[in-house]
């Protein structure tokens, strides 16, 4: 996935690169995570968009990337839920906009895998265990703590979690 990033975006990605692969085994520890593909995906979609917002241009292969991405990280990196939403919403509406084919096509890329997902799922032990439980956990441990570490340990679910378990 470097190679692609580099090759997509030239070398200034490459430092982040050298500095994530050094830096990941430190962050995730050395078991496989989802979080550590997820930066990947987020990274090229962070790319295409500022592409896109800066030089005014896109690529057809990324009305394709762009929401198989979004959708990759929705399932598999749930922390990143509002920053992938936030990058998908702004390469949709910034200029310049899409041909209605365009869009159709970009929008339909998107709900197709998250349908099959879904259909896939059992979606109340989801509901279960991505809601209720973590909500559980916050609120046990932060009954007595105030605002301010309350909104970090919400912010950092995914380090805590995985800190103290």
């Amino acid at each position: 996935m470097t190679l692609l990033i580099v090759f997509r975006f030239g070398f200034f990605f490459l430092l982040f690169s050298v500095v994530y692969e050094l830096t990941k085994f430190y962050v995730f520890g050395d078991r496989f995570l989802a979080e550590s593909v997820v930066v990947y995906l987020l990274v090229y979609q962070f790319g295409i968009t500022l592409e896109k917002l800066f030089f005014k241009k896109t690529n057809k292969v990324d009305l394709l990337l762009m929401p198989l991405f979004t959708w990759a990280v929705l399932f598999l990196g749930e922390p990143f839920t509002i920053v992938t939403l936030l990058l998908f919403g702004a390469y949709f509406l910034s200029p310049p906009r899409f041909k209605r084919k365009e869009a159709l096509f970009y929008v339909l890329s998107f709900i197709f895998p998250t349908i099959i997902t879904l259909g896939s799922l059992n979606l109340s032990g989801y509901y279960f265990n991505l809601i209720v439980e973590n909500r559980v956990i916050l609120i046990s441990e932060a009954e007595s703590q105030p605002l301010p570490i309350r909104l970090e340990k919400s912010l950092f679910l995914s380090d805590i979690s995985y800190n103290f378990h």
